[in-house]
């Protein structure tokens, strides 16, 4: 079944607007059926709005193609999660990798560390 409206991130953005690639994030809106396009119209007014040809967005958002795998262990972790919370189902279940976790490490403390060696205020 098709939604009347598909909203979700622009991927690939940089290819078609580099002007609007602020690295903060840009959306991308698809009018599936005339009741979506009805009421975006009423609504467009009160957005920014930058229309691109539909089967450019779908290059670089191939989720929109085809539905996503889901994870081996979904089901566990949906039951562990409604048992026993949500910080315990992801500590079991979610890996994250070595060079991710030193990124949020150094987000986290980094600022700390660099007060105490005198490099920032």
């Amino acid at each position: 079944m098709l939604s009347d409206i598909t909203i979700g991130d622009f991927w690939g953005i940089q290819n078609y607007i580099p002007e609007k690639d602020d690295d903060k994030g840009y959306s991308i809106c698809f009018l599936n059926t005339d009741k979506g396009k009805k009421l975006f119209k009423s609504v467009k007014s009160s957005l920014f709005v930058d229309e691109i040809k539909n089967y450019d967005c779908k290059r670089f958002n191939t989720q929109l193609l085809y539905s996503l795998k889901l994870p081996k262990n979904r089901k566990k972790f949906i039951s562990i999660c409604l048992k026993k919370g949500f910080d315990v189902a992801y500590k079991k279940y979610v890996k994250v990798k070595f060079p991710v976790r030193v990124y949020y490490a150094c987000r986290r403390f980094g600022g700390k560390i660099l007060r105490r060696l005198g490099l920032r205020k």
